[in-house]
């Protein structure tokens, strides 16, 4: 008697587990809520994606001249040694510059870029990106009407080069290379003159009147005087931020990504119809269980 006593007090576990074979009945049961439920959610997509304005991702590849600044140029020829972003078009201040346009309001954009009507209304965003080797940046916006973005791309880049921050320092830089370059001839002429007037003393007694080489010192100085020579010919041959080449027009559509939103619509209509059939057996069965106990 103690042993069936005992035996009847062990609870039963039974009735909590989960029994795949219900399930599938109850998922069985309930197919055509959860089949109509797939199916009204696959055609709000669907309606969606036909009723989205297509937008198109183009690019662009901007090159930035390295105008070495007055500075740079002396002290790499001094050192021998290469710097590095002292350059007038500063990568990542230009980056900068260009990925603040994406953060103004319509209207902003519309007056930095004279974008007229048209053109505000189909540019959706401006994305920048580096590009590690060279002085290169990707520039990528996206468009509804895609006629338009070379109109808009040749614009920002109107933009960058009109900035007075960068136009100024382009002028006063040059100004300043022009400005040692006749400094550094004058000292040239200068060198050459005392030199020749050397020549007709005695050679070996040339740094006991200066105190100095003057062959040593006219050396640097047209070392330097060649160095502004060829600084000068690149600001005078890369004045400007340009694009290497044409717009890269996409083959089709960025947005809506029509593959991915019906994918998602599927799975997650199929989900929620399976919870919403299992929720309905649920209270079913809830009433039953107090139907029976009442």
């Amino acid at each position: 008697m103690e042993n069936k006593s005992q035996y009847q007090n062990i609870p039963n576990y039974y009735e909590d587990e989960i029994d795949l074979y219900e399930l599938w009945l109850t998922i069985k049961k309930y197919k055509k809520l959860i089949f109509a439920i797939v199916i009204v959610s696959l055609i709000i997509a669907t309606l969606y994606t036909f009723l989205t304005p297509r937008v198109y991702t183009v690019e662009n590849t901007l090159f930035l001249p390295n105008l070495k600044t007055i500075n740079d140029t002396l002290f790499s020829s001094s050192s021998g040694s290469k710097t590095s972003d002292r350059s007038i078009f500063n990568k990542n201040d230009i980056k900068n510059l260009l990925s603040n346009l994406d953060k103004y309001d319509e209207n902003t954009l519309k007056n930095y870029l004279k974008l007229n009507d048209d053109e505000i209304q189909t540019l959706k965003s401006i994305k920048v990106s580096d590009i590690k080797r060279g002085n290169l940046l990707t520039i990528r916006i996206d468009v509804q009407d895609i006629a338009l973005a070379k109109n808009i791309l040749n614009k920002i880049l109107d933009y960058i080069n009109n900035l007075n921050l960068i136009k100024e320092s382009l002028q006063q830089n040059k100004l300043l290379l022009e400005k040692e370059r006749d400094n550094l001839y004058a000292k040239i002429v200068e060198y050459k003159f005392l030199i020749k007037k050397l020549k007709s003393f005695n050679h070996q007694r040339d740094n006991l009147y200066l105190g100095f080489d003057p062959y040593g010192a006219l050396l640097d100085v047209e070392h330097k005087y060649n160095l502004i020579l060829e600084t000068l010919k690149t600001y005078n041959k890369f004045n400007k931020i340009t694009y290497l080449s044409d717009p890269i027009y996409p083959n089709k559509p960025s947005k809506p990504k029509t593959k991915l939103i019906i994918a998602v619509s599927f799975i997650t209509s199929l989900m929620f119809g399976i919870f919403l059939a299992f929720f309905i057996e649920w209270i079913k069965n809830a009433q039953k269980r107090y139907e029976k106990n009442n």
